[in-house]
């Protein structure tokens, strides 16, 4: 996470957007962009969607503006957006992928042939993009939100709405059963 990431958004803002102006708006938008793509992606993973889910983020965003009670910073209440956003969009890929499976015909994995460095880092963010996508999605927020994001553990609890120690618990599990994904995917 870059340093202007981790400054948070000036709540007048959220003010002036509440009120209707289109500029604060604009502001806005211009602001969490990059955050908003970056957590989607890392929340669901490559996906030609991307666009289509930043998009569903910002009417969300724009739609409860109201309900936005200061609680939180503005910040981690975007990203509450967008766990909401990808929850929707993981359940729909998994039930396609569910049924997918049912009729898909396995084929040989091809030979592998000798693998460069730029080959090795592509091939290796594969293997953990198939992990993270084996993950329930509870466990895969939790771990893109600590280790991705780097929100720390009261961060975490008002976003998701858990006691602390169930973070921590949580994550420990997201963590354990990464690495059982890891190992299963990176064995075959």
């Amino acid at each position: 996470m870059n340093d202007r990431s981790k400054q948070d958004l000036d709540p007048g803002l959220i003010e002036r957007c509440r009120s209707g102006d289109e500029a604060a708006m604009r502001e806005l938008f211009r602001a969490t962009r990059q955050d908003v793509q970056r957590i989607l992606f890392r929340l669901v993973g490559p996906s030609d969607q991307l666009e289509d889910l930043m998009q569903n983020a910002y009417l969300a965003l724009f739609k409860s503006l109201s309900s936005f009670r200061g609680e939180c910073s503005p910040r981690t209440w975007i990203y509450g957006i967008c766990i909401r956003v990808a929850h929707k969009y993981r359940r729909l890929i998994f039930r396609s992928r569910r049924l997918d499976e049912r009729y898909r015909l396995w084929q040989a994995p091809e030979k592998e042939e000798a693998i460069d460095g730029e080959e090795e880092q592509r091939r290796r963010a594969a293997l953990v993009w198939r992990a993270l996508d084996r993950l329930s999605i509870k466990h895969r927020e939790i771990l893109v939100l600590f280790e991705m994001e780097e929100l720390d553990g009261r961060e975490l609890s008002r976003l998701l709405h858990l006691p602390e120690g169930t973070v921590w618990t949580r994550l420990h599990h997201a963590r354990r059963a990464f690495r059982r994904a890891w190992e299963e995917i990176s064995s075959c």
